[in-house]
């Protein structure tokens, strides 16, 4: 995506500013055609742009402004005041030149959230949506609390799968350089004394020099070739078949596929929890949470179900039509509608599958770490073992 900025005149005649995201220029056109603004002038927005400060702005700048900003308008300060305050409360964020755009954008008379959607990039559809929420709510105040704690709640999920992933992929990563090394410089040396010998070696010691070989005198072919394959494997997945068909494929896995999964539907069923609870459309709710899922063969179910919804099918239904849910969570969400209690029911829910992701990484962890243990273990010990036998033998002929 990329951010213009243009000049165009409303259909009261007033000249207007903004920058619109979208693929490429034609497409931007259409999208402010759409918004029914006369286009005077459109460019790429290059210069030390918002584009590069949105993807430098971190989580937590956004959830301690947001907090701020919810204490402010509780208070029933005047959104241009509680920007001033925000700006002079944080001098140095990053986010304080967005602030200040926002700012101009409400003196200029936009509405709260419009404001909000020139900066896509850190404002997310959810933002945007709880905040038109709010808006038409007269509870602006609630919806930015509720909001910055979805945002802490969706750091901290990440940060614990991320926690969790780091010592398994040190260890792989750390077995990898030990094994390249031992391979390509420690046993070549230790083994050119029994090439040189005229005894036949045993089959051990003679496949530890095959692959010690091979190793070393492909080392650099074999990084090239490795390097290319991640590129082109890269490449075939902006391809959105591709990606389809591999993110169909992998929720398959036994144990990946399920820990996917978990991460997606916990984010899905948050996210479509706090946006219903603060009176957002469930048809809207479900395409801003849909929007959210990584897995696109997993967002496709999820849309199909959104469009069950649009039909008159209830959530329930619709989700247990698409199978990505227990049927014990499936009747937990009915009871809520019947009950009329569905936005309370769906955070329950949201937890349960937040805390059988948390088991499923403890699980994946726990069999994961024995099996990398094992595996350098035996390596190590058949790199001993092709070492000590010819030098047994050659004992025993002395002897």
């Amino acid at each position: 995506m990329a951010v213009f900025k243009y000049i165009a005149i409303d259909n009261k005649g007033m000249e207007v500013n903004g920058n619109v995201e979208a693929e490429n220029i034609r497409i931007a056109r259409c999208l402010l055609y759409k918004k029914k603004l006369c286009i005077i002038k459109i460019k790429l927005y290059s210069d030390n742009s918002i584009l590069k400060f949105n993807k430098s702005v971190n989580k937590e700048g956004l959830v301690l402004i947001t907090r701020q900003m919810a204490t402010l308008v509780s208070a029933s300060m005047p959104l241009d005041e509680v920007m001033d305050v925000i700006v002079k409360q944080n001098p140095n964020s990053k986010l304080t030149k967005v602030v200040c755009e926002v700012r101009k954008k409400i003196i200029e008379g936009y509405a709260f959230s419009d404001a909000l959607s020139q900066f896509p990039a850190i404002f997310s559809p959810i933002y945007k949506s709880l905040i038109t929420a709010g808006e038409l709510s007269g509870h602006l105040g609630i919806a930015l609390s509720q909001l910055a704690d979805y945002i802490e709640q969706k750091q901290q999920l990440q940060r614990k799968v991320t926690q969790a992933l780091i010592y398994p992929v040190i260890l792989i990563l750390m077995s990898i350089i030990v094994s390249i090394t031992l391979l390509a410089f420690v046993v070549p040396n230790i083994i050119e004394q029994f090439v040189s010998s005229e005894e036949e070696l045993p089959l051990s010691t003679r496949v530890l020099i095959l692959i010690s070989y091979t190793v070393k005198e492909n080392l650099l072919a074999a990084s090239i070739t490795f390097f290319s394959f991640g590129v082109g494997i890269n490449r075939a997945f902006r391809v959105s078949e591709v990606s389809y068909l591999w993110h169909r494929y992998y929720l398959k896995l036994p144990i990946l596929g399920r820990l996917s999964l978990a991460l997606n539907m916990s984010r899905y069923l948050r996210t479509l929890s706090i946006l219903i609870s603060n009176g957002v459309p469930l048809v809207k709710s479900m395409n801003v949470s849909s929007a959210l899922i990584s897995n696109y063969y997993l967002k496709e179910k999820l849309l199909i179900s959104t469009r069950l919804v649009c039909e008159g099918c209830s959530l329930s239904f619709s989700l247990e039509r698409c199978r990505v849910l227990s049927p014990m969570i499936v009747h937990m969400i009915t009871s809520g509608e019947r009950s009329g209690k569905l936005n309370s029911m769906l955070e329950r829910v949201s937890l349960i599958q937040e805390d059988e992701l948390t088991v499923r990484i403890n699980f994946f962890i726990a069999l994961l770490e024995p099996v990398i243990i094992l595996f350098m273990a035996s390596f190590i010990f058949f790199i001993i073992l092709a070492i000590i036998q010819p030098i047994i033998e050659i004992n025993n002929l002395i002897i």
